[in-house]
């Protein structure tokens, strides 16, 4: 199965993170709006762990599961052809790079670009720092860290799946509360001073936890945590059809959580009115977790597949398309503004072509080159659900959750299915 809505939400997340890498150098609301999108970062984090999460939570104990080398293969196939093409057309578009980015090269190859951060100081005591995540394409680093959550999700999961929903829901609390700790590290350069560092290590250690796995792994464990919330919770309504009665606060809470899309957006566009400028004085916080509760609301609203935002908009066939173009939008974004950079001499036109153009792009690079590379998730006698004439059939409780066979009793690869509407990546048509 897998969440129809939350493609939408990850085009929205993708679509905002590269309106601020591009026009964040407007005036007035509309560098407001630019600034924020930023803050979507830790989403796709978050979201890797609930669905990858989801998909190990409702596993029954004991059963059979491919080895950690096969997991991440298959991952892998799903995500790096992307990746590769990225990189492929960003040496063409960059044909005399510097001996520095000749050696980080391989760590983008192998996606260790995060794991070991090598930063040098390319002023010669300026301190104009730049680290081996920020070249290249320099928005993949969030690959990286993945390839690490990957490693440490079953683990993880296995762990929260024995613990109770308040458990998870503690956990999840005490792991919003880090991002509290960064921040107060990162002000002033605090956790840097701490250890003897000199200016360079100072920023060293700010960029490095801005693009690396250590500074985002408490956003994957909350994901996980919330996966584990909402199996509970999910697993009661299919038993349950009338449902006991609850407490009045209790109803609130679950109507609350099932309208999360239409709240969490108007709480996010609160705080864009009432505190413009807290990005930027609460940098740390605020990018690397502090918006968890808010996107929490907003997933599992999508998730439930109640909330009116996740039925009619997120859920659309419009929306559906592309969300299948955020992750490799992603990538290609500073391919494209290279390009038009290169062709186009007015700035005022390349900024207005350039979002149409990354999506015609984006959608060009997905047919021709993802979708010809992408592997099939099967049944185990090997033939398609097409091949047999499934039809995908649409959960009776929850409009947003998609199963493939299971009115005809055809036991299709869940899992899979989940995988691919994981953090960024396209999900079956």
């Amino acid at each position: 199965m897998r969440v129809v809505a939350l493609d939408g939400l990850r085009w929205i997340a993708s679509s905002h993170i590269v309106i601020f890498h591009r026009y964040r150098d407007w005036t007035g609301v509309p560098r407001v709006f630019a600034a924020w999108g930023q803050t979507w970062t830790q989403f796709f984090f978050i979201i890797s762990g609930f669905v990858l999460g989801l998909s190990e939570i409702k596993k029954p104990p004991g059963a059979a599961e491919p080895s950690l080398s096969t997991y991440i293969i298959r991952r892998l196939r799903l995500l790096y052809p992307a990746y590769l093409l990225s990189l492929f057309f960003l040496l063409a578009l960059h044909p005399h790079p510097t001996h520095f980015e000749w050696s980080v090269l391989p760590l983008h190859i192998k996606l260790l670009q995060s794991w070991f951060p090598w930063c040098v100081d390319l002023a010669g005591g300026n301190l104009n720092i730049k680290c081996s995540m920020q070249y290249w394409n320099r928005n993949s680093w969030f690959l990286s860290a993945l390839l690490f959550f990957w490693i440490a999700l079953r683990p993880v999961a296995r762990a929260l799946r024995e613990r109770s929903v308040a458990c998870n829901i503690v956990i999840a609390f005490c792991c919003w509360s880090a991002s509290f700790v960064l921040e107060c590290f990162d002000h002033s350069h605090r956790l840097a001073a701490m250890v003897g560092c000199n200016e360079m290590c100072m920023r060293s250690c700010s960029t490095i936890l801005r693009h690396s796995p250590w500074g985002y792994f408490h956003v994957l464990v909350v994901g996980i945590a919330v996966a584990r919330v909402y199996f509970h919770y999910r697993a009661r309504d299919d038993h349950e059809s009338a449902g006991p009665s609850v407490s009045v606060p209790a109803a609130i809470l679950q109507a609350f959580v099932r309208y999360g899309c239409c709240l969490g957006f108007l709480a996010y566009s609160m705080l864009m009115v009432i505190a413009p400028t807290a990005i930027k004085t609460h940098h740390m916080f605020f990018h690397n977790g502090g918006l968890l509760p808010v996107q929490v609301i907003v997933i599992l609203g999508a998730a439930f597949g109640v909330d009116p935002l996740a039925v009619h908009v997120l859920s659309s066939r419009p929306m559906g398309w592309l969300g299948r173009l955020s992750y490799i939008q992603y990538l290609m974004q500073g391919v494209v503004w290279s390009f038009l950079k290169g062709a186009v001499d007015n700035d005022h036109v390349v900024q207005i072509a350039y979002f149409p153009a990354l999506v015609l792009f984006s959608w060009c690079c997905q047919r021709l080159w993802v979708e010809s590379s992408e592997p099939e998730a099967a049944p185990a006698d090997g033939r398609s659900c097409i091949q047999k004439g499934m039809r995908p059939s649409v959960d009776k409780h929850t409009p947003s959750l998609v199963t493939y066979g299971a009115a005809e009793g055809v036991a299709a690869d869940s899992s899979m299915l989940l995988e691919r509407s994981g953090a960024f990546v396209r999900s079956p048509a």
